[in-house]
């Protein structure tokens, strides 16, 4: 059991959300890093510049939904660092309508930011929300981490391939308990494949109970194009958001924040799929609900990129100064 005393600003944000700290708790031991990582990322947002912490991680309601809370705050503790008012918007911020992640203030004027989390997609978590429920058991006492094959390493945008994915790893899911059993567990590490899926298991003497390692692609390095595929499908997909919204809501800026933390793009990818020959900003009409994309990588550069295509309403001209 965690000892929250530790965690006082996770501990604070999970006040509302009981449900997700047990989550939390059956996903992670004790001494795993993210624990201090999420604790020293809510302590700076407990500041009055950030409002609507605990009401944003009350509506994860599921662990990828927390992951892409996550997210949104890392955005959040980006931008109240450059001097903005950041309110965290609840899921029913606008009533009948999709709401944005955030309202952010400053003295140019409000800004609604969309976040999105670059990830591959939902077929790997299913594999391990599996893992660990199957694994938080006293007599399986186990770390396994995955190596993913090709099928489920490449990141896709459309629907039935994204289905064709989680068909995959459903089954893998439903042969992997007597993958397992038969396994000879032994001589640890050992490893075993399930439809070119590499589970390797290691023992552990740390937790009471197994739990999920890292998930990787051993087999592939994923080509540049298919990311920039999937964040250029990402962008359109947040600016189709903002067509349903009227009135004062389509006044403010409306920015797209992408986390590709851990991801395989960096500022030259990102610009070429906005700003590019081919880009969006030029050739995808729907764009024009975009003030600009900003982007968070895995070095820790966060980079942004206005949009001289946007509508009138919603062109900030001093965008590059926006972070400033």
């Amino acid at each position: 059991m965690m000892d929250w005393s530790k965690i006082p600003n996770l501990d604070w944000a999970l006040q509302l959300n009981a449900a997700m700290r047990r989550k939390l708790e059956d996903s992670f031991e004790e001494t795993h890093t993210y624990w201090t990582y999420l604790n020293e990322l809510l302590g700076f947002l407990r500041t009055p510049n950030v409002r609507g912490v605990q009401e944003k991680i009350a509506d994860a309601n599921h662990i990828q939904k927390f992951y892409s809370t996550v997210s949104e705050l890392e955005f959040a503790r980006i931008l109240a660092s450059k001097g903005k008012q950041v309110t965290l918007l609840a899921d029913d911020y606008l009533e009948n309508r999709t709401s944005p992640d955030m309202l952010v203030t400053d003295s140019l004027r409000e800004a609604y930011i969309e976040v999105k989390r670059l990830t591959e997609g939902q077929a790997a978590y299913n594999i391990l929300d599996f893992l660990r429920s199957y694994l938080n058991h006293p007599q399986r006492r186990y770390v396994v981490s995955i190596a993913l094959n090709q099928e489920l390493s490449i990141p896709v945008t459309k629907r039935e391939e994204r289905l064709s994915k989680e068909r995959i790893a459903q089954r893998i899911i439903e042969r992997f308990p007597s993958a397992f059993q038969t396994a000879d567990l032994n001589v640890l590490p050992t490893s075993f494949k399930i439809d070119g899926v590499t589970f390797r298991i290691e023992a552990t003497t740390k937790s009471m109970r197994g739990y999920p390692g890292v998930i990787r692609s051993a087999v592939i390095q994923v080509p540049t194009e298919k990311w920039q595929e999937k964040f250029t499908q990402d962008v359109c997909d947040k600016a189709k958001k903002r067509e349903g919204w009227t009135g004062e809501h389509l006044s403010k800026y409306y920015i797209v924040a992408i986390d590709c933390e851990e991801k395989y793009l960096d500022e030259d990818d990102v610009e070429s799929c906005l700003t590019g020959s081919e880009g969006i900003f030029l050739t995808n009409p729907l764009t024009k609900n975009v003030s600009g994309v900003l982007a968070r990588f895995v070095t820790g550069r966060v980079y942004l990129i206005s949009n001289p295509s946007a509508y009138d309403e919603i062109n900030i001209a001093q965008i590059q100064n926006y972070l400033d």
